[in-house]
Formats: C-alpha cells, sequence, structure tokens
C-alpha cells in the first residue's frame, strides 16, 4: 500500500477551506460529479450526515448512523482532504468505477501511524505533511440518485470500503436460548 503513497511536500500550508477540484468535468456525468463533490465536500467538513445519506438505503440497513458517525470520527482525527483530481472512468454493469486522486494532509501521529516511520521520520514531524494518493471509487445511480458504494478508504476510513448487503429481510430472530417462548 505504502507504494500507491507518494510524499508531496515534507509539510502541508494552511489548506482552508475549500476543497481543490480538478479533472472532475471530463469524467462526462454531471449528476454523477455533483454527487461526488457533494460526498466529498461534507466529508471535509465532518458532515457525516451527509456522507452517510449518500450511502444510500443498502449501506444504512447494515451501518447504524450513531456507529457510523462514531468510527468517521475517529478515523478523521488528525486528517483534512485537500483535493481530490479524476484520473479515469470505467463501468461493470450498474457499478461506476472512478479513479480519485486524493489530496490530504495528516497530522504527525497519524502519518507514522499509516505511512510508517520511514516516510514519517522524526525530520518530518514539525507539522503536517501532505500526501497523495490514487484510489478506485465506486459509484451506482439507484431511484435517480448517485451513491457512494466505495468512496475510498484512503486507508483510514474503515466504513469507505466497499460494504455488501443483499436486499433480503433479515433472517428472524432465533428463540430464547432458555426455552422460554413467547
Amino acid at each position: 500500500m505504502l507504494g500507491l503513497l507518494c510524499l508531496l511536500g515534507a509539510r502541508a500550508g494552511q489548506a482552508g477551506d475549500t476543497l481543490a477540484v480538478s479533472g472532475l468535468d471530463e469524467l462526462g456525468n454531471p449528476a454523477l460529479v455533483q454527487a461526488m463533490l457533494t460526498y466529498y465536500e461534507a466529508e471535509k467538513a465532518g458532515d457525516w450526515e451527509t456522507t452517510y445519506a449518500l450511502r444510500g438505503p443498502g449501506f444504512a440497513r447494515i451501518v447504524p448512523f450513531e456507529a457510523y458517525v462514531r468510527q468517521m470520527e475517529l478515523d478523521a482525527e488528525g486528517w483534512e482532504l485537500l483535493g481530490i483530481e479524476g484520473r479515469s472512468v470505467g463501468g461493470d454493469g450498474a457499478v461506476v468505477s472512478v479513479t480519485l486522486n486524493f489530496s490530504e494532509s495528516l497530522e504527525p501521529a497519524v502519518a507514522a501511524r499509516l505511512l510508517g516511520p520511514e516516510l514519517a521520520g522524526p525530520e518530518l514531524q514539525s507539522g503536517p505533511q501532505r500526501y497523495a494518493q490514487p484510489e478506485v471509487t465506486q459509484w451506482v445511480e439507484q431511484d435517480g440518485q448517485w451513491l457512494a458504494l466505495a468512496p475510498g478508504a484512503r486507508q483510514h476510513f474503515v466504513f469507505n470500503e466497499r460494504l455488501e448487503w443483499d436486499d433480503a429481510p433479515p433472517p428472524p430472530s432465533p428463540p430464547p436460548a432458555n426455552g422460554q417462548g413467547e
């Protein structure tokens, strides 16, 4: 995984509140681009309600909102999304795969944990580190809305991996173990 990560600079400057965006218009689908912008701007702002909503009802059935928020807040500590760059788009049936280059700023402790000491050594510990990482994200259009199946884990967002679910109802609860029924 370290091969996917490249050091952009020893120190990140003041990132600000604006998400740097490039290369998305070339992806060819304005509605998909808008969904991506909405998702990543919300992620940058820590607006977990919006990012959760853009994961769709299948995701919500298997990941409770409170657990999602708790984990995303934990995963976002010492991290800031600086920008996204669209690289390529492809499809596999209903799922659209978009390769994005994510630019991020990591606090020294987070950089050491994610990248290892060789890329976040003592000489780099004086401030946030700026990194870029390409990752394939996955999106699907459902009922006229683009949803994020896998918006990019970038080695630290546990719930941004693609989770699988089906549309079947949950299995019935087992009977009580003590033999006392209803």
